[in-house]
């Protein structure tokens, strides 16, 4: 189905366009026979995949309805859409529910922290807290549980287990992501920012991922008040990241921008590094 772009919609895409690097698997013959269509054309290798994927996908940029036609139809034909396996990833990602999935299950960890929370301080939960943790867990579990069924009923045939599968959709989400954020124009994978904060009775956890290197902050609640602890900005300072990047993250105070905001605010810091 072509995807119907919006003049705003379309610029966004197209300011992240850049160089990305994928193995391609190929033999010295091909490689020649490849070079040799391309220069016969006076194009690149490079432009013919990026003109191929554009149509495939419905891309930022595509060259019409009949090249997107005869790109889906080689693809139906030589099987990608019927010869593979079935996993729980490829149905939530064909059923487009890959966002709902992610953030329900992340709801049914949150749930079970605060219970065990709740175990290891009983005095700071009322009954009813309690029950709401259990319900919202139950309603959460039971949702997840549900998709996990039909898929099994799409399949039709011998799956892993839900934790398993999971497990495999964190890995290629990660393997996205990584994509998402190379930048081989100085042959470099570009530092990645994370940025997370999670808040229950304890108090309020900031996570920042720098690279594959992990910071935590916290806020503690204590009788209504919170302090506050800063081991990221010294971390930091001590690892030669500029006090401009410091500064930006301890600004954070307050919970005021989206995350996405967040990051992009700090891998812009993190490019004048």
């Amino acid at each position: 189905m072509r995807r119907i772009f919006d003049g705003e919609t379309q610029q966004k895409e197209t300011e992240t366009i850049k160089p990305r690097q994928f193995s391609l698997n190929l033999s010295n013959a091909d490689v020649e026979r490849i070079f040799e269509k391309t220069g016969a054309f006076n194009i690149t290798v490079e432009e013919l995949l990026e003109n191929f994927i554009g149509d495939l996908v419905s891309g930022t940029y595509s060259n019409g309805s009949d090249e997107r036609m005869c790109a889906e139809n080689w693809f139906e034909r030589f099987g990608f859409s019927w010869m593979y396996e079935k996993t729980f990833l490829t149905y939530i990602l064909q059923y487009d529910s890959l966002d709902y999935v992610i953030g329900t299950y992340e709801d049914i960890q949150t749930f079970k922290e605060e219970l065990q929370y709740s175990k290891e301080k009983p005095t700071k939960f009322t009954k009813e807290e309690i029950e709401d943790l259990k319900n919202d867990l139950e309603d959460s579990q039971e949702q997840l549980n549900s998709i996990y069924s039909d898929f099994k009923e799409w399949a039709k045939c011998d799956v892993k287990s839900l934790e398993e599968e999971m497990k495999e959709v964190f890995e290629w989400i990660k393997k996205r992501d990584e994509k998402l954020n190379q930048n081989y124009e100085e042959g470099e994978i570009m530092t990645r920012v994370e940025y997370e904060v999670k808040i229950n009775r304890k108090g309020k956890e900031v996570i920042l991922k720098v690279g594959n290197k992990k910071y935590t902050e916290k806020w503690t609640f204590e009788n209504g008040s919170s302090y506050w602890k800063n081991p990221i900005a010294d971390q930091l300072e001590k690892e030669k990241y500029t006090y401009r990047f410091i500064q930006l993250f301890t600004m954070l105070d307050e919970d005021i921008c989206a995350a996405d905001e967040i990051i992009e605010l700090m891998e812009e810091q993190l490019e004048d590094c």
